[in-house]
């Protein structure tokens, strides 16, 4: 499939409704159902981010751990503090990506000189 600019906002979406879930569990204690809706989100964001290829497995997975260990009564708000900070970070570097046109950033080789023949 082809990005478009849709699926791309989708996506930016999506990863602000996962850093404002875990924004909001900084100061109230969520309902396991919100918890569930979290997962469902990153899980969608993980759908989008092979659809648009700009796969960012590796932070969808930590944010999916610390999303069910806020169903753990001690450890619930470390991980709500470090999903807050890593969710954040993954909301602004994609939103940076988006405001480029969803262009990814490659080093552009310099054209090889012609050589003029004589």
């Amino acid at each position: 499939m082809e990005k478009s600019k849709t699926t791309l906002l989708t996506q930016l979406i999506s990863r602000g409704i996962i850093f404002l879930l875990f924004f909001l569990s900084l100061f109230v204690a969520l309902p396991s159902f919100v918890i569930y809706l979290l997962l469902l989100f990153i899980i969608v964001n993980v759908v989008f981010g092979f659809i648009n290829k700009k796969r960012n497995i590796f932070p969808n997975l930590v944010l999916f751990g610390l999303a069910l260990l806020l169903l753990v009564f001690l450890i619930e708000y470390i991980a709500t503090i470090l999903g807050t900070i890593i969710s954040f970070l993954h909301l602004l570097f994609f939103f940076l990506y988006y405001l480029k046109g969803g262009e990814e950033t490659e080093k552009k080789k310099k054209p090889e000189k012609e050589e003029k023949k004589k």
